[in-house]
């Protein structure tokens, strides 16, 4: 689930953006070999750590814009830090390696916005 949170939101199930919700119709299909309907517990973990997910992929962003430039990774996870200090820096490489649709490496190391650096569009 935090895959495909990370790379396509829109295909999440509604179960992972509302407590309320029905299985008809969902793509992962049958309610009752589905996790995410047989344990609520389970899907409102994942709910939670989708939000979190996004939070992060926000707050980096936001640094990234303030600062207006591409930086290596590291300089931009002390970025994060200094504003959120419980935030390892290993969570900030993931979410600058996981969001390939908000976060272009325009070298080894080195990260800019997405959309932000036309010569780069490829991302491996």
């Amino acid at each position: 689930m935090l895959g495909i949170a990370r790379t396509n939101p829109s295909l999440l199930p509604d179960c992972m953006s509302h407590q309320d919700f029905d299985c008809a119709g969902c793509a992962l299909a049958n309610p009752i070999t589905c996790l995410l309907a047989i344990d609520h517990d389970f899907a409102s973990y994942l709910r939670y750590r989708i939000s979190e997910d996004f939070r992060l992929r926000d707050v980096v962003r936001a640094v990234m814009k303030e600062h207006g430039r591409p930086m290596y990774w590291d300089i931009i996870a002390s970025m994060v830090q200094a504003r959120y200090p419980e935030v390892s820096k290993n969570i900030v490489y993931t979410v600058l390696t996981s969001y390939k649709a908000d976060f272009i490496a325009l070298d080894v190391g080195v990260y800019g916005l997405a959309g932000s650096h036309p010569r780069h569009d490829k991302v491996d």
